[in-house]
């Protein structure tokens, strides 16, 4: 499931020739370090879409001072800011960055019928992780693995977060393939907003994201 949305967006990608990714490549393709920032919108009353936003950020100068730069110009969190600054605009445009935006619309409904939707959930886990042990993955590894193993048996069993987690994993996987594809990076250091999706079952979305 997971690795078919990543497989899907990077078809769509090659296929579309993505002219603005492209341009931004010949500019910063040279970069080998990168870091990937993230955020969500998720039942936010208050906005229109479910959204996620990735941006890639080229580690061309300390870490602390992309941070110092980016909050001198963007203090505050942008879906609390009411006011667009010139200074914003301009940081948002900075040919060192580029975002993927990825509107939500129906991801939940991955798992199917609603009747079923926790029975096929549960199953998802319980085959991952038998895949996983059979692959002989290292204790150390399979430890947030286990956790979500036993979250899924629970009656209280968020499948909503599930669904949410499996669909971050996969867009920060298509992402990340594209920085290998086009870049050929070498590292790259994940940084999203704390969110449920980042602290549940031991931060298990970033072994995800190596699974899908």
């Amino acid at each position: 499931m997971g690795p078919a949305i990543t497989e899907s967006l990077l078809r769509n990608y090659i296929a579309s020739s993505c002219s603005k990714l492209s341009d931004y490549f010949l500019i910063n393709g040279n970069h080998q370090m990168w870091l990937l920032a993230a955020d969500f919108c998720l039942d936010d009353k208050g906005m229109i879409n479910n959204t996620c936003a990735i941006s890639l950020i080229p580690i061309d100068e300390e870490p602390s001072g992309i941070v110092s730069r980016i909050k001198s110009a963007i203090p505050k969190d942008l879906k609390k800011t009411r006011d667009i600054t010139k200074e914003i605009i301009e940081a948002l445009g900075d040919k060192r960055t580029f975002h993927f935006v990825f509107v939500l619309d129906g991801h939940r409904k991955i798992f199917g019928d609603p009747n079923i939707r926790q029975e096929s959930a549960t199953k998802y886990v319980q085959d991952m992780c038998s895949t996983l042990t059979q692959m002989g993955c290292p204790p150390k590894i399979y430890k947030p693995f286990k956790k979500l193993l036993q979250e899924s048996k629970a009656k209280s069993f968020n499948v909503s977060l599930l669904a949410d987690t499996l669909v971050f994993s996969a867009m920060i996987s298509f992402v990340t393939a594209c920085l290998i594809r086009e870049s050929g990076a070498k590292l790259i250091g994940l940084f999203p907003d704390r969110d449920k999706i980042i602290e549940w079952c031991d931060g298990v979305y970033s072994d995800l994201v190596c699974c899908l």
